[in-house]
């Protein structure tokens, strides 16, 4: 180790100069490694743009996602609404059916408590007569009726047929019947009127027949010195309705005729001589035990 006048080494001296050389070097090496100051900085602006193009992107991805939720949202609602209007026209129509129902029942209980009943309490014929050298029958035949409900019977009228025949079956007469209860009538045919209730009829449902007799309805009666005769009866329904209803409402009925029996008014004789008038106090006419019915 060499040692200069003072006594110190030059080794240490070298040491040191040598080193701060090195931290020179260092220093000189550190200043290079670091980019010129021209004013610009780019890793900053980098970082700007990086953090605007994030939250732009940022926001365009919340807006969509918003949209999204927006359209689902009312997806959902529009559905809830079509349910919910769907329900209440079930529910209304539901209702609707069941208000027209109780409304039948209580228009036709209405009907059955408060409506008009017509009875027929009776039927009158005025003489027979034959005329035409007997090949026609003429009488006049009056229906008594009454009304025994609560309520006026409007458009009331009759049908009727006088039945000239040889022994007219029951089944023919029921048949004739069910025709006149379920044909209309026109409206020219007879003329309407109002019943009111505990009021009859009177002479208004009277009727005129002028029957021709055929020849295969004439009866021969060999018991009888081969004379022939004829039996008759009336078949018809009284038709009316209510003021509550259009429900038309009828009465059938069935009347055969025969003649009083001297000595024993319960029995009668259904056989009427042709050509033989026969005056109405002879004439009687006997409820069908079949055939009266009413709605």
């Amino acid at each position: 180790m060499l040692f200069d006048a003072h006594g110190r080494p030059i080794q240490a001296s070298y040491s040191n100069s040598t080193t701060q050389s090195e931290h020179h070097k260092v220093a000189a090496d550190s200043v290079k490694d670091q980019p010129a100051d021209d004013g610009s900085e780019p890793p900053q602006r980098s970082i700007s743009e990086n953090a605007a193009i994030s939250s732009q992107t940022n926001k365009s991805e919340s807006y969509e996602e918003k949209n999204y939720r927006l359209q689902k949202r009312g997806l959902v609602v529009q559905i809830f609404l079509c349910v919910f209007t769907a329900l209440a026209f079930g529910a209304a129509a539901y209702y609707a059916h069941i208000a027209s129902i109780q409304a039948r029942i209580m228009q036709q209980q209405l009907d059955t408590t408060d409506r008009p009943w017509l009875e027929i309490v009776g039927v009158n014929a005025s003489d027979i007569h034959f005329m035409l050298d007997s090949t026609e029958i003429a009488t006049a035949i009056t229906i008594l009726a009454k009304n025994i409900g609560r309520s006026a019977a409007l458009d009331v009228r009759v049908r009727s047929s006088l039945i000239v025949g040889g022994l007219n079956s029951r089944g023919e007469l029921l048949t004739e019947k069910d025709a006149a209860c379920n044909t209309d009538i026109p409206e020219s045919a007879w003329q309407t009127f109002i019943l009111f209730p505990d009021q009859s009829s009177g002479e208004r449902l009277t009727r005129v027949f002028n029957e021709h007799i055929e020849d295969r309805n004439v009866i021969v009666n060999p018991m009888r010195s081969g004379s022939s005769y004829i039996d008759i009866a009336l078949v018809g329904c009284l038709t009316y309705r209510g003021y509550t209803s259009e429900l038309l409402h009828h009465s059938g009925f069935i009347y055969r005729f025969g003649i009083k029996q001297e000595g024993t008014p319960a029995t009668y004789d259904p056989y009427f001589l042709i050509g033989k008038d026969v005056s109405r106090s002879e004439v009687v006419l006997i409820k069908s035990e079949r055939g009266f019915d009413a709605n």
